[in-house]
């Protein structure tokens, strides 16, 4: 979490996480209390059927509940699909991600070297269907697809960097009255 909150330069708009208890320490840690933060977790059953459709269950009712943590979180916008879907997708192409096989890396300068790696060929190399240009393009950071030539010879002529430092978070102020909070930890909306 910390290592997030060094690479933003202004409060994001909204954090989700799924329900995993530590996250709620550390955004807070990491974020503070004015964060705008909210939770989506999906409720499954610990039992399950038995009978002959076993795998086709129905619904449960909710499947999925969300709440708020601090702030005041888009609850209609939360979710940890995107995040989820990139994770199946990095997994696929890194196989020192995959479960249960002999791909693995035996030191974690490596295996940050392969993720960043591959991270860095699917923004600027690998066209997605949906966009149906590479993600550097859509954030308008490149013109054109880049070849493997291009990219390696931009990856092995790149210096390292050192980690982002954190930097004090600046936030938006919000639509109507407001007044400012002190120490710059916010805005206070007025009704």
């Amino acid at each position: 979490m910390e290592d997030l909150r060094s690479r933003f330069a202004a409060m994001p708009s909204m954090l989700t996480s799924d329900g995993f208890a530590p996250y709620v320490p550390a955004v807070a840690e990491s974020f503070g209390l004015s964060v705008n933060y909210g939770q989506t977790v999906k409720n499954y059953r610990s039992r399950r059927r038995r009978d002959d459709d076993h795998r086709y269950e129905p619904p449960r009712n909710p499947f999925i509940t969300k709440r708020t943590i601090c702030g005041s979180p888009d609850l209609d916008r939360a979710s940890t699909s995107y995040v989820e879907r990139n994770n199946g997708t990095m997994r696929h192409h890194i196989g020192r991600m995959r479960r249960l096989c002999l791909a693995f890396s035996k030191k974690i300068e490596n295996h940050r070297a392969a993720v960043a790696l591959n991270y860095a060929h699917y923004n600027f190399c690998h066209v997605v269907k949906t966009l149906r240009v590479t993600p550097a393009m859509q954030a308008g950071i490149t013109d054109h697809i880049w070849s493997l030539e291009e990219f390696m010879e931009a990856a092995l002529a790149a210096a390292p960097t050192p980690r982002p430092e954190p930097q004090p978070l600046q936030h938006p102020r919000p639509e109507g009255p407001a007044r400012e909070l002190p120490n710059g930890r916010g805005f206070l909306r007025l009704v």
